[in-house]
């Protein structure tokens, strides 16, 4: 009995001790189980976001690729529209140049119209004039052919007749002189009409080759006059074809530079949680950027010299091709105009003493005499109007920085420190 109790005891503390193990080890196995749970959700989460923040990225880089790709293309369609403006135009100025020619040969045709009718005038008065020296001259003719045959025909009748029937010898003298006089009287009559008559034949036929001339003026006139219509409607079809070109690729500017500033704006949305809020006092800035993460600021009012001066020194700094070390050149630009520590106007940053080195070797002031390319002049822009992708102060070449031993981050050849 007493074995039995004794048995028993110890039969249910094995038991409790038992069920106690069990238990502890359950616990663990939930605790275990529990913690696998949580990491996997952890690393779920961390995969989420990294995946998101890795498509976001993505996305920003690809809008920001987008928006260069169609501003580049609004660039060349501009280009191609002011082009076919610009040809539109010097066809209308030709046009009106060849319309005034072709006035003066109006003129001109009118003129010889005019002197050709007065020709054909005078030519018919020299006919008719000579048609009537003509009949006076048959009837004189006539005249002067009786007067001829009687004087040389019947002369030595006459001649005797003469001696026979005068009283005095003084008669026959006079009478001889007269008969002298006739002589001469027909000679002369004779070589008067017969001048006339080459006076009237040269004139006839110095008119009809006046005329002829005219004539082959008028002809050249009318070849001259379709040649100039004939080139006429050929530049008046370029240039409605030029306007037509200039006026759909306006168009298509347009519709371009609406995107451009929808997408932009949608950029600055979407940058601005990225914006620097440092007053800009202080030139240790702590930036680990390639120049490609970009965030907007309040845009600066501006002059065309101004943007023209800011996108001047960008090319001379930066090149014309590598964006983002243009746009950087021109964010530390408009930084400094925002600093304390420098001047508060472009000019004034730009042309600060042994600031920029292309304003001491003359390279600035050449891109300005020629012109900043379109490029840099688009990127000059969005600087103004608040985009940056740098905040610091201070770049140097990469030359210069490696060989002072300068730190900072290197962006399109030059280091922004």
């Amino acid at each position: 009995m007493g074995k039995s109790l004794s048995d028993k005891s110890y039969s249910e503390k094995y038991k409790k001790i038992i069920i106690t193990i069990l238990c502890f080890i359950v616990c663990v196995l939930f605790y275990a189980l529990h913690s696998n749970i949580a990491y996997a959700v952890s690393n779920k989460n961390t995969s989420s976001n990294s995946s998101t923040q890795i498509n976001k990225t993505t996305l920003d880089d690809k809008s920001e690729s987008s928006l260069q790709d169609l501003k580049r293309e609004y660039e060349q369609i501009k280009e191609e529209a002011d082009s076919n403006s610009g040809t539109a135009k010097k066809l209308a100025s030709e046009i009106r140049e060849m319309s005034l020619r072709m006035a003066d040969e109006a003129k001109l045709i009118e003129k010889s119209h005019a002197e050709l009718d007065a020709l054909d005038t005078k030519i018919e008065y020299a006919q008719r004039s000579l048609i009537e020296y003509e009949e006076d001259m048959a009837v004189e003719k006539e005249y002067l052919y009786n007067s001829i045959r009687m004087e040389y025909e019947d002369g030595n009748r006459r001649l005797l007749s003469i001696f026979l029937n005068v009283d005095k010898y003084s008669d026959i003298a006079d009478r001889l002189e007269y008969s002298n006089k006739i002589s001469s009287y027909i000679n002369e009559k004779m070589s008067s009409y017969q001048f006339m008559m080459d006076m009237v034949d040269e004139t006839r036929d110095s008119l009809d080759e006046l005329k002829k001339q005219r004539e082959e003026e008028l002809v050249e006139y009318d070849r001259k006059r379709a040649k100039f219509k004939q080139a006429i409607d050929e530049m008046s079809a370029l240039m409605k074809d030029a306007r037509k070109k200039a006026d759909n690729a306006n168009a298509l500017a347009g519709e371009l530079e609406t995107e451009i500033a929808r997408m932009e704006a949608e950029e600055r949305m979407l940058l601005m949680k990225n914006g620097y809020t440092d007053d800009a006092s202080s030139s240790e800035v702590t930036y680990s950027g390639d120049g490609t993460q970009y965030y907007y600021k309040t845009p600066y009012p501006h002059t065309d010299s101004e943007l023209l001066l800011l996108a001047g020194i960008i090319e001379a700094e930066a090149g014309k091709d590598h964006y983002p070390g243009m746009l950087a050149v021109g964010s530390v630009v408009m930084n400094r105009v925002e600093s304390a520590r420098f001047d508060n106007t472009i000019e004034g940053v730009i042309y600060a003493d042994m600031q920029f080195e292309p304003v001491r070797t003359g390279r600035l002031a050449y891109i300005l005499a020629k012109g900043p390319d379109n490029s840099c002049l688009s990127v000059a822009q969005e600087v103004l109007d608040g985009k940056r992708n740098v905040p610091n102060l201070y770049f140097k070449s990469e030359k210069y920085a490696k060989e002072h031993n300068i730190e900072g981050v290197n962006i399109g050849g030059n280091v922004f420190h």
